[in-house]
């Protein structure tokens, strides 16, 4: 007996949102561990408030520093792993984000150690890594269109 057509339309959909929501949470890590990368770092402080949220803004502050890329991505590698692509509009959002007080400023070159831009050529970079051109977003980071 054939299987039915809607029972055969549920598994390539659930085939395809896993594949997708695979290759988004493999794309936004690659992005997130390039910005980490690029930090500038002194004490570590700015670089281990590097935070991961899922259709929400972290908040608060990270207390102490870490100079190593690898703890601060490893402490937010399984937000990236469990991503799923939500049904719902606006459900589907990975934020990275840096709440301490001077995180614009250094991001606009106010670092020895860092170009201005660097959290935006980091998300391209991670972007590039797997083939995107990270042209899809402007000066900003923003999406375009």
């Amino acid at each position: 007996m054939a299987t039915p057509i809607r029972v055969q339309i549920a598994r390539v959909k659930k085939g395809l949102v896993e594949g997708i929501s695979e290759l988004v949470g493999q794309a936004a890590f690659s992005a997130f561990s390039s910005i980490v990368i690029a930090s500038p770092v002194d004490t570590g402080h700015f670089r281990n408030n590097w935070q991961v949220g899922i259709n929400e803004r972290p908040s608060g502050i990270r207390e102490g520093g870490s100079s190593s890329a690898g703890e601060v991505t490893g402490r937010v590698n399984a937000i990236f792993d469990t991503y799923e692509l939500g049904s719902r509009v606006g459900s589907n959002k990975i934020i990275f984000t840096n709440n301490v007080a001077y995180a614009t400023r250094l991001n606009e070159g106010h670092s020895m150690q860092a170009k201005s831009g660097f959290v935006e050529k980091g998300l391209r970079a991670g972007l590039k890594n797997l083939g995107a051109s990270g042209k899809i977003f402007n000066a900003r980071g923003r999406r375009r269109g």
